[in-house]
């Protein structure tokens, strides 16, 4: 009787467990653990009937026997009560966990079918401040500074080679025009009428006066210091160099016949021959102008600087005397003569007189019609 009442409750603890995970979907086992712990509890809290004490079923060993023992209307009331209120509990935790997935799933849908498709994010460019830089002063090129090879051991007064290093400067593009000349100093004193042909017949002096005048007008500190009357300027040392000066000024020698060669080491900047296409000057076998031609009418050497070989003469700061092997920076010649450099040939003058090395002087208060100048200026 015992042994069939047990499998009795069995049976139907079975088949309500099998039925509780059919709607559930949770693990046999799982409700198992549930059902037996809660049964054994409330079983156990009862008061049994025969000799059985509280808690004594619990071992492994007796609790089909315990199960035996008791009336199987108490066993099976306490088995219907825990799995109906896990398979209520269970449910509703389901139904819940089926609705928030389905609500999920309309989310979900709703979004990927009304949200636009991204786009690619183009990258943002760097903010690039730009840093002032210096403005380079009209018709001027700025050239920088550095070592070259000066002078000439086949041309006597040209030679001897020697290294000198310059500081870099601004340079006039062109020699100084007529109109530039008019519009500083009120006269043209050229042979050669035209606005933008190189002013000639100008003294050194002309020069030196031209620069400060020109600075002053612009706001700039002059780079002469001007003594006495004109005429007596080079006889009593009148002209002297502002240090730290930020005026216009004539090139120095040096200066000069580094910006003539732009990095080149040949005669002339455009190689070791030049023909009257290329510059103005006498050439019995070219073309003999016999005069100035506008500045820039020729191609510019490699640093954009033009007519640096031939058409008029140019005045350079330096007096005028023998070179010295020693390497030299920044040299500003020797004060032996008062004869001042001339250098770049002109239009009457044969093709080597207007190498970039060649030298050429006059005396500063002297005035010739292929003679004129080009100007320089610091950099601040």
């Amino acid at each position: 009787a015992r042994d069939e009442m047990a499998r009795s409750i069995g049976v139907k603890v079975n088949n309500m467990l099998k039925d509780f995970t059919q709607v559930t979907g949770i693990g046999n086992d799982a409700v198992v653990d549930k059902v037996t712990s809660s049964v054994s509890q409330q079983v156990a809290s009862q008061t049994l009937q025969g000799s059985v004490q509280k808690g004594s079923w619990v071992s492994p060993c007796n609790e089909l026997y315990v199960l035996m023992a008791l009336d199987a209307a108490v066993v099976q009331a306490a088995v219907k009560q825990q799995v109906n209120s896990s398979y209520k509990n269970e449910k509703a935790l389901w139904q819940q966990f089926q609705a928030q997935k389905a609500q999920d799933e309309l989310a979900s849908a709703i979004e990927k079918e009304f949200s636009p498709t991204p786009q690619p994010v183009a990258p943002v460019p760097a903010v690039v401040i730009p840093v002032a830089q210096p403005s380079t002063p009209a018709n001027m090129v700025w050239v920088e500074g550095g070592t070259f090879t000066m002078g000439d051991d086949n041309l006597g007064i040209g030679g001897p080679k020697h290294s000198v290093t310059v500081s870099g400067f601004y340079m006039g593009k062109y020699t100084v025009t007529q109109k530039e000349y008019k519009e500083i100093m009120g006269n043209n004193p050229s042979n050669f009428i035209g606005d933008n042909l190189p002013v000639e017949k100008v003294s050194w002096y002309d020069a030196v006066e031209y620069c400060n005048k020109r600075s002053i007008k612009e706001g700039l500190t002059p780079a002469y210091a001007l003594i006495g009357a004109k005429e007596t300027w080079d006889k009593e040392d009148g002209v002297k160099l502002n240090n730290g000066s930020n005026g216009y000024r004539l090139p120095t020698e040096a200066e000069w016949e580094y910006a003539a060669r732009a990095g080149t080491t040949t005669a002339f900047s455009v190689g070791e021959f030049i023909k009257t296409d290329q510059a103005n000057f006498a050439d019995p076998h070219g073309v003999y102008r016999k005069k100035t031609t506008p500045v820039g009418a020729f191609a510019p050497n490699a640093w954009g600087l033009y007519d640096m070989h031939g058409n008029v003469w140019e005045w350079c700061w330096d007096r005028y005397g023998f070179y010295t092997t020693n390497a030299q920076t920044n040299p500003l010649g020797v004060p032996l003569t008062t004869l001042r450099v001339i250098r770049g040939g002109s239009w009457a003058d044969p093709d080597a007189q207007v190498r970039s090395y060649n030298r050429g002087q006059n005396p500063p208060a002297e005035r010739h019609h292929n003679v004129g100048f080009r100007v320089v200026r610091p950099k601040s």
